[in-house]
């Protein structure tokens, strides 16, 4: 007698689903740390964000050992679950990734800001000048020992 697994992958994509919401939490979360520049919460986002993606991975795991087991055809109701649940998977998973695209814009727009204010900073102080090779005088010691 064969078994039904289809229970079994519905199960596993409702788990699959609630962890990708929770993933998108954590993504809207992490997109406002990136806003306000608070660098403790953006690394700590980024781990639980990590996390998830391990618990997907796994959910994706257990979804295609259970699919390569033979089964009988799920009915038309757990089919239609089955379905829906996936629509829902992809819905959050694309809201995911398109609040992911918005931080790394504002990530890569900061940092050509940070870039740029580094650089200008750089060439309006005379005294990093000295140490970096450009603007030093043979005779004048690389480092801050000079007698006076």
């Amino acid at each position: 007698m064969e078994k039904d697994n289809s229970l079994d992958i519905r199960s596993l994509l409702e788990q699959k689903l609630n962890t990708f919401k929770d993933f998108l939490s954590v993504t809207v979360l992490l997109k406002e740390a990136v806003v306000s520049e608070d660098v403790e919460d953006i690394e700590s986002l980024i781990e639980k964000r990590r996390s998830y993606i391990k618990a997907i991975d796994r959910i994706d795991r257990g979804i295609k050992k259970i699919s390569e087991i033979r089964t009988t055809s799920p009915s038309a109701e757990t089919r239609k679950e089955i379905e829906l649940l996936s629509k829902a998977i992809r819905n959050t998973a694309e809201n995911a990734a398109f609040l992911n695209r918005e931080f790394e814009t504002i990530l890569e727009s900061k940092h050509g800001d940070l870039g740029k204010r580094i650089s200008e900073m750089s060439r309006n102080q005379a005294g990093i000048k000295g140490y970096a090779g450009g603007g030093q005088r043979k005779d004048q010691p690389r480092f801050l020992d000079i007698r006076l």
